[in-house]
């Protein structure tokens, strides 16, 4: 499967929050409204892997990377962090970091 992390747009929200509620991950968003800042990876049509990443100034924090449980266990989370200068790139970031809520 080819990577191809795209930033999230308004079409994307209802099945963001779909992937987010299937990981469990939903309940820790601030609210329900649409956020810029997120990013998708589709196989198809359908969405396989989102997460958020917040910023101050250069340094940003990746949150809520949720991947579907139809594709875990066949490497997309290994593929899509090994993207992330693709991200830091985006917003220009000096550093990114990842939290996680479990191991």
């Amino acid at each position: 499967m080819e990577v191809d992390i795209q930033k999230a747009k308004k079409s994307d929200w209802q099945n963001i929050l779909v992937l987010l509620e299937e990981a469990g991950l939903r309940e820790y968003l601030p609210d329900e409204n649409f956020n810029e800042n997120f990013y998708v990876l589709y196989d198809g049509e359908n969405l396989v892997c989102t997460f958020v990443v917040d910023f101050e100034k250069d340094i940003g924090v990746l949150k809520s990377f949720a991947v579907s449980k139809s594709v875990q266990g066949k490497g997309i989370g290994k593929k899509v962090a090994n993207k992330m200068d693709f991200v830091a790139r985006d917003f220009k970031l000096s550093r990114l970091y990842a939290t996680s809520w479990e191991a």
